[in-house]
């Protein structure tokens, strides 16, 4: 947790961060957001209660606030001031870990996270996923927009990594680490299956640039 503190309070002071900041917020307004608006629309209707989990500073959230009864949830304060700080009343702003949330059952139509699944190892998925499981209303489905290994971003970072690190000797990491790449839909799928989700769609394609999967799942019968 105190990682993802110091990374949010200093994303943008060291030199090569505010650089990367600035990519990134592009990249977030024109190809990410739009890329969750869609998904969200197709699967959640206006004014169903979702809760976003690993909010951050909450730029993709600009339209789903509008659009949802929505809560934002990071175990960061400091992501979670900036998220209070952009949507104010549009959201109800809650500072708690995904794998263990204060919420009560059956709380929720839906839930959705984008560039988190991939920050954790399989035993925190597995708490991630009953926790899901628990708050979920009937019928509830999950939204999970997470980087495959193959994905072009995935692939562009690792070549700036290599860059920095290995040719110019700089010690530079433009994101905490990701030990939970997609590796196949194969892969995927046995998580899912193992924690009593069923996957109802499944994309890897042009809309984000090859960059992110979109996975919608519910719980099985």
């Amino acid at each position: 947790m105190k990682e993802w503190d110091s990374y949010w309070q200093t994303r943008q002071t060291a030199p090569y961060r505010s650089i990367y900041g600035v990519i990134a917020a592009v990249y977030r307004k024109l190809l990410i957001r739009p890329f969750l608006n869609r998904f969200i629309r197709l699967n959640f209707s206006r004014q169903m209660d979702l809760l976003h989990t690993g909010c951050g500073g909450g730029m993709v959230d600009d339209d789903v606030a509008g659009y949802a009864n929505l809560t934002a949830l990071d175990f960061s304060s400091a992501a979670i001031a900036s998220y209070a700080g952009r949507h104010g009343e549009k959201a109800v702003c809650v500072v708690a870990d995904i794998r263990q949330m204060a919420i009560k059952d059956s709380s929720f139509d839906g839930i959705y996270n984008l560039g988190v699944m991939e920050h954790f190892l399989r035993d925190d998925h597995d708490k991630i996923l009953s926790e899901f499981k628990r708050i979920l209303k009937p019928g509830g489905k999950i939204l999970l927009i997470w980087p495959p290994k193959f994905g072009s971003s995935v692939i562009f970072l690792k070549l700036v990594h290599w860059l920095a690190n290995d040719v110019f000797k700089k010690d530079i990491h433009l994101h905490p680490p990701e030990p939970s790449l997609i590796k196949s839909r194969k892969w995927l799928e046995q998580l899912m299956d193992a924690n009593n989700f069923e996957i109802v769609s499944y994309y890897f394609g042009p809309w984000d640039m090859f960059t992110q999967c979109a996975i919608v799942a519910r719980v099985k019968n």
